[in-house]
């Protein structure tokens, strides 16, 4: 990261404390920032198009993001990756950053009241400038493309614009069959990734149980429904674990395997794993170099690829449509 860091720390912690006691009410303060945005700029409808709910989703993976800024020195892959993103939803999206930085701290101030303190105005003010600069020098659009065909593993571009077009599949929560679907697929995925030789060292000490309630609260948000998840951004989650193209397909597999062995359709598998690849790019890394580390006692995950390693032959026969529709 190239970026400097205005904010000090100091302020960072004022923000993410801040973040904490709002969380009760997100969606409530999301609905009043974009209201206040569009008013600001009417031309801002068309980088953040989508259902009402799909908004939801984003500013609350945005608001969350900011509960972590203790470590923002530390952050800059993340938000250069989340910057990205932002900008396959819009060329240029970096012209929203300035009115988005206005309606939110007009919101806050008028949800917090009084306790929306000059000091604590001055911090978020700070901590968005930081973050917006990390996330508008990121690579452009050419660049980015090139990074992503660098490897045959990754989906075909007409796989990906597929993909970016239903990131607000809104009805697919329903049409999986409610969250105890989703659930179950959750659990027959973990059960199969703790027990893989390679990628199941992530899991080491880990709780399935914890990891089934939380990626279903996500996916459930992903999907449609209630956005009850509280955890961190997939990008802040895996920041410090080295994950390849390699890694990330077999996990894929996985999740195709899981979806169709609870009787699903392919269809629903297809359009379910659009919106997990949505995810991909933030948390797939080039070298284990590119592995944030926040905290004393937290390390870089590397998993050793075994040397007699081998994908379940299940898993690549259900994965076999996918790639065949992939690679047309």
């Amino acid at each position: 990261m190239t970026t400097p860091i205005s904010s000090t720390k100091a302020e960072r912690v004022l923000v993410g404390d801040c973040v904490e006691q709002l969380e009760p009410r997100i969606h409530e303060i999301g609905k009043n920032m974009y209201e206040r945005l569009f008013e600001l700029v009417p031309s801002a409808r068309a980088a953040f198009k989508g259902s009402d709910m799909f908004r939801q989703r984003k500013f609350t993976n945005l608001l969350i993001t900011f509960r972590n800024v203790n470590s923002l020195d530390k952050m800059g892959l993340a938000f250069s990756e989340m910057g990205k993103r932002h900008r396959n939803y819009h060329r240029q999206f970096q012209n929203f950053m300035g009115p988005m930085r206005q309606a939110l701290l007009e919101t806050l101030g008028a949800e917090l009241g009084e306790a929306f303190t000059p000091e604590l105005a001055t911090a978020w003010e700070h901590v968005y400038d930081d973050i917006a600069a990390m996330m508008v020098e990121a690579a452009p659009p050419a660049a980015m493309e090139r990074r992503r065909s660098e490897s045959r593993s990754l989906w075909t571009g007409p796989e990906r614009r597929e993909s970016w077009s239903l990131r607000d599949d809104d009805n697919l929560l329903s049409d999986v069959g409610g969250e105890e679907m989703i659930r179950q697929v959750h659990q027959a995925f973990y059960d199969r990734l703790f027990e893989d030789p390679w990628v199941g060292q992530f899991f080491y000490g880990k709780s399935k149980e914890v990891l089934v309630r939380k990626q279903t609260q996500f996916m459930v948000g992903a999907f449609g429904g209630p956005h009850v998840y509280r955890g961190d951004t997939p990008a802040i989650v895996h920041m410090n674990m080295f994950i390849t193209d390699e890694l990330a397909s077999i996990r894929e597999r996985y999740l195709r395997h899981a979806i169709l062995s609870q009787g699903l359709s392919e269809s629903i598998a297809d359009r379910w794993q659009a919106v997990d690849r949505l995810y991909r790019p933030s948390i797939v890394k080039q070298s284990v170099d590119d592995c944030v580390v926040t905290c004393f006692g937290q390390f870089a995950v590397e998993a050793k690829k075994p040397a007699d390693y081998q994908e379940p032959e299940d898993i690549r026969a259900d994965s076999s449509g996918d790639k065949e529709k992939s690679a047309a």
